[in-house]
């Protein structure tokens, strides 16, 4: 059970730290823009991956190890928030950044929510089955 509080609460922070990452995005981009449009096509390059990836994400899951894939979920998340806060800080920043970055993570994200949930299946002892909802 140890090990299914450490990974749930790695898990939370990490996601946690992605969802205030994405609310301070689109705040960039509300205030750089002032435009629905701008917003409308980052939430439709966020969502397109999901899309094409939901018939496969499954199969890659069920194929390769689970805490590799959050891993590398967790990693590329970290190394895209990376390159924006440089390209910010840089003052390089812009709008078609965010979408390639929402997008590559959008990827890893879901790859990443889906070996999560299987792993946590795995971990959890059968009579807490119950208990964890």
């Amino acid at each position: 059970m140890q090990k299914f509080i450490q990974l749930w609460l790695g898990q939370a922070a990490s996601m946690i730290g992605s969802a205030m990452s994405a609310f301070a995005l689109t705040i960039w981009i509300w205030e750089s823009t002032s435009q629905v449009t701008a917003l409308a096509l980052l939430i439709f390059f966020i969502q397109l991956p999901r899309i094409l990836l939901a018939p496969v994400a499954g199969i890659l899951v069920d194929r390769w190890n689970r805490k590799f894939l959050m891993g590398i979920g967790d990693a590329v998340s970290a190394l895209l928030t990376l390159a924006i806060l440089l390209l910010y800080i840089s003052q390089n920043l812009q709008i078609w950044h965010l979408y390639v970055a929402g997008a590559v993570n959008e990827i890893f994200d879901q790859i990443q929510q889906l070996a999560y949930s299987a792993a946590m299946a795995t971990m959890m002892p059968e009579k807490n089955y119950s208990t964890s909802i």
